[in-house]
């Protein structure tokens, strides 16, 4: 799968993801059938360039559900230790995670808390529910 140059690890591997699974879903051969869910975690934010491609209906990935399990945001994580997000890798990974949730089809939550606490504590738009 393709890396963009220069891309930090989290950004990256969300690319790659997205670029193994677009090529996969539109084998030449039509001989291997798209998927028709992927399951991303939130953390990292490793499903965002699938989600926005998918958003955008682009070739290749608009057959696919993408489902997100959300585990533990980072963001979640630092602020039940009071801690802050403190270095550009940590604010990417909130920009990827917090996208990924918002662009998901389906989100999926180990418990009501932690949905409130991305919509009321930390302002985090969620897809609406199913």
């Amino acid at each position: 799968a393709y890396r963009p140059p220069g891309a930090s690890y989290h950004a990256g591997t969300s690319f790659q993801v997205y670029d193994w699974l677009s090529r996969r879903n539109t084998a030449e051969n039509g001989a291997i059938p798209p998927f028709d869910v992927v399951h991303f975690p939130d953390w990292q934010g490793h499903g965002y360039f699938s989600a926005l491609a998918r958003r955008m209906r682009t070739p290749g990935m608009s057959r696919t559900r993408l489902v997100v399990m959300i585990h533990g945001p980072l963001a979640w994580a630092r602020a039940s230790n009071a801690q802050r997000l403190d270095s550009l890798e940590d604010l990417e990974s909130d920009f990827l995670e917090q996208n990924t949730i918002r662009l998901a089809e389906t989100l999926v939550s180990p418990s009501k808390y932690l949905l409130r606490w991305m919509e009321r504590e930390a302002g985090w738009e969620l897809p609406p529910p199913h």
